[in-house]
């Protein structure tokens, strides 16, 4: 008899829930300690926390809608191998965030608007395919702390992927060229000792290099975005002649980096031209 926007709040605490499905009346769907449920077709909107999954495995949430949820249209912790298909976020906050889960998918989802599109907190070996994000504020894909996560064939536009963490976490990413920003591919590249005539191709949508030593990054657009270039526990990186136009809330993020030569880039209406953190004797020029 709680309501929300008018409606019931369902709660589930079953370990197994028989694959019971969420009643369409739903104004907002908390699990906790659950298995085995299907939260499809709802439409949980205009609120703080929409979704709320806490200890649960095997949850299937498939074809709802998700729009002007602040801070949170979906927040998950502590819950494996669950699926998220085909929904729609529009405008929320943070659309939908994992903390601390592991083996999650997300599958042919949409995100538009709002500060962040997928937020990978701690959650390894999550599998994003398919997913289409679009003008999110801050970051489109997060990747914080997050280990061993598989990106395949998700195109964001105006959006970016972001990585945070120590350099197991910068290495150990399967990001691979079909997934694009603006259309161009993204071109992560880890774990590789290179020569110096090691050259990014210049369709690229976005950069993103992890424990790489000996990298050419020249004469790139890489506009219109969350995030250019992102360059962590690297060495010996040339950053030359690109342009960053309308980049919220970078252009270039330097973590970790050491010995990066930045040089002649034209880098205008950046909310953050260039970040360094935790980087030593970089040259700009």
């Amino acid at each position: 008899n709680n309501t929300v926007n008018g409606r019931p709040v369902y709660y589930y605490n079953t370990p197994d829930e028989e694959n019971a499905e969420v009643p369409l009346d739903a104004g907002q769907v908390i699990v906790g300690g659950a298995s085995y449920l299907h939260i499809h077709n709802l439409n949980l909107s205009n609120q703080n926390y929409a979704l709320i999954i806490g200890s649960s495995t095997d949850i299937l949430i498939e074809n709802n809608t998700f729009e002007d949820n602040s801070p949170y249209a979906v927040f998950s912790y502590d819950s494996d191998d669950n699926i998220y298909n085909n929904n729609t976020f529009n405008n929320s906050d943070y659309s939908l965030q994992l903390s601390f889960c592991a083996n999650n998918e997300l599958l042919n989802n949409t995100f538009f608007g709002g500060e962040y599109g997928a937020f990978l907190d701690q959650s390894d070996m999550a599998d994003l395919e398919n997913n289409t994000i679009n003008q999110t504020s801050t970051m489109g894909i997060s990747i914080y702390y997050s280990s061993s996560c598989n990106l395949q064939n998700n195109s964001l536009n105006q959006s970016s992927i972001d990585i945070q963490g120590n350099d197991g976490v910068f290495g150990s990413q399967t990001i691979s060229v079909t997934n694009t920003v603006n259309g161009g591919p993204v071109y992560y590249f880890a774990n590789m000792n290179a020569d110096n005539d090691s050259i990014i191709p210049l369709d690229a949508g976005e950069v993103i290099l992890g424990d790489m030593v000996f990298t050419n990054v020249s004469n790139l657009n890489l506009s219109s975005q969350n995030l250019g270039l992102l360059i962590g526990y690297s060495s010996n990186i040339t950053v030359f002649s690109n342009i960053m136009d309308s980049n919220y809330p970078y252009g270039i993020r330097l973590y970790d980096a050491i010995d990066c030569r930045i040089e002649q880039n034209q880098i205008t209406s950046c909310d953050t031209g260039v970040s360094v953190e935790n980087s030593i004797r970089n040259v700009f020029i």
